[in-house]
């Protein structure tokens, strides 16, 4: 799967462009959920990870929230801003 993220910060037209190994959204969120340690995860496999996608895993540390197992139930995560569009 690849991670697309835009940005107008380096140019109008700058974009990354990040390949990780699960097939879908879901599958990789998994794997992230259970890592020991997602900021490194996200710096080693997507620069970082795109605006937002902090929240998502405090939220997930703050509140203890389960795995989700389907696209609905990552789709509802609290702090979700840049899932909206799974």
């Amino acid at each position: 799967m690849y991670f697309v993220e835009r940005s107008r910060v380096d140019s109008p037209f700058s974009k990354l462009v990040f390949h990780v190994p699960e097939t879908t959204v879901l599958g990789w969120f998994q794997r992230a959920w259970h890592h020991e340690d997602p900021e490194a995860l996200l710096d080693a496999e997507i620069g970082g990870g795109a605006y937002g996608f902090d929240s998502i895993f405090e939220a997930i540390e703050e509140h203890h929230l389960p795995c989700p197992q389907t696209l609905d139930e990552l789709r509802e995560l609290p702090g979700r801003a840049p899932l909206g569009r799974i």
